[in-house]
């Protein structure tokens, strides 16, 4: 009885001490999987990384083009009323015309109304006189939603690198996002990253 006793307790000794070790293993394995995990976080970051000045030259790069575009297609019309023959008065200089993208671009920087949530293309042809087709005209392939993105982005950048310890969630509604994920999803599609991405170039 007693020969039986020590070897059940033996026995459990050595269950015991096998799970333990199974357990040990399994924490060391979840270890190195994190530990992977972040370095491979930390190499796409260090990838990533970027010049702020540069972000802003990026979210601005397509409106540059953009203009660029409708001023050569306002010098294609000029060609054409010369062509056509319509009369010029004599002596008259005429004032530099400004393309419509160039009029959306300076109501927006001007008044900065796409921080509302609510800004639509009636409050955009109040503000230039433009009408709505003539707005959607000039931004081209883009959606309005698009473009008044990609301002509320670059406000929201500049706002992360003022803010000490706001949330992201604060700033996309301050920048007129209706969510965070709407700001995200803009953050993906202009600069290929997404916020916590942003934020991390941002703070480097």
């Amino acid at each position: 009885m007693e020969n039986t006793a020590l070897n059940n307790a033996s026995i459990f000794i050595m269950v015991l001490g096998a799970i333990v070790l199974v357990l040990w293993l399994i924490s060391l394995i979840r270890i190195l999987i994190l530990k992977n995990r972040i370095r491979r976080k930390n190499g796409y970051i260090w990838r990533q990384k970027l010049d702020i000045q540069d972000l802003h030259a990026r979210i601005r790069e397509e409106s540059a083009a953009r203009t660029r575009a409708e001023e050569s297609l306002e010098a294609a019309y000029a060609a054409n009323d010369a062509l056509a023959g319509k009369p010029v008065a004599e002596g008259t200089v005429s004032a530099p015309r400004i393309s419509p993208i160039e009029k959306l671009d300076e109501a927006m920087e001007r008044s900065h109304a796409y921080l509302r949530s609510s800004f639509s293309e009636s409050d955009l042809t109040m503000m230039t006189g433009l009408e709505e087709r003539e707005i959607y005209k000039a931004l081209g392939d883009r959606s309005f939603g698009e473009y008044v993105n990609k301002w509320r982005l670059d406000y929201a950048i500049s706002t992360m690198r003022e803010s000490d310890g706001r949330t992201s969630e604060s700033i996309a509604a301050d920048c007129g996002f209706p969510s965070l994920s709407a700001m995200d999803k803009t953050c993906r599609k202009i600069l290929g990253m997404d916020i916590e991405e942003l934020e991390d170039v941002i703070k480097s």
